[in-house]
């Protein structure tokens, strides 16, 4: 059985996304797609040896503007991590984030992929998708599975592709939760944790996914000392 590493998460800077990318493309790591990774692990398809996955979280309206240049450039694929309410506008300051339109043009551009950042649970008005104090397993799991629902009726109705993968908000989760996005269809989680990923071909692999953030205030030299 084959394994491979995976990774992912960078910064807002494209002179910085431009260096990160140098340097992992000499250091032998291929930028691949999530459909990628899901396939190699659930039926069997191919992925380099050194594959790392470049996931931009909550669809920020700047990622067309300085992150998109840049993919097209070097012609790499990268992940958003859609928050539903902030790209349907109900949810946000105007023009903060991609619209679910946006959204799906970049998606055909071929090189993004859309994934789950929850529909409505990406506030601070609770802990993420952890299940509040008091509250049942069944109403927890019924939750999360009306979210992910949402989530699908919101990229259908804009024309969007949005794969069965969820980035869990500020890294919360919770066992509850993950049991209920499988259950409600998901197969692949992502944590807010720094480690990298061994993928093997059990798609159990895919859940809770370890990620490294990419900060401003990091050095791309840092960066892959990270990833060693």
């Amino acid at each position: 059985m084959r394994k491979r590493r995976g990774c992912g998460r960078i910064h807002r800077s494209a002179a910085g996304l431009e260096s990160d990318l140098e340097a992992l493309l000499a250091a032998g790591y291929t930028p691949v797609r999530l459909s990628q990774v899901l396939d190699y692990a659930r039926s069997g398809g191919p992925l380099p040896r050194r594959p790392v996955l470049l996931v931009f979280d909550d669809g920020d309206a700047g990622f067309a503007h300085w992150a998109m240049p840049v993919l097209k450039k070097y012609d790499v694929p990268a992940v958003v991590s859609v928050i539903g309410d902030a790209a349907a506008g109900a949810q946000g300051r105007a023009g903060e984030h991609l619209t679910w339109s946006q959204l799906a043009a970049l998606e055909k551009t071929g090189l993004v992929e859309l994934q789950s950042h929850s529909a409505s649970l990406h506030t601070y008005a609770r802990p993420g998708v952890k299940r509040l104090p008091g509250g049942s397993e069944q109403d927890h799991a019924a939750l999360l599975a009306a979210d992910a629902a949402r989530m699908r009726a919101m990229a259908d109705e804009a024309g969007a592709a949005l794969l069965p993968a969820f980035a869990y908000p500020y890294g919360a989760l919770d066992a509850n939760a993950e049991k209920a996005l499988k259950a409600a269809g998901m197969q692949a989680t992502m944590t807010s944790e720094e480690y990298s990923n061994m993928l093997t071909r059990s798609p159990e692999c895919l859940f809770r996914l370890g990620r490294f953030e990419r900060t401003g205030f990091m050095t791309t030299a840092q960066l892959l000392a990270k990833l060693k």
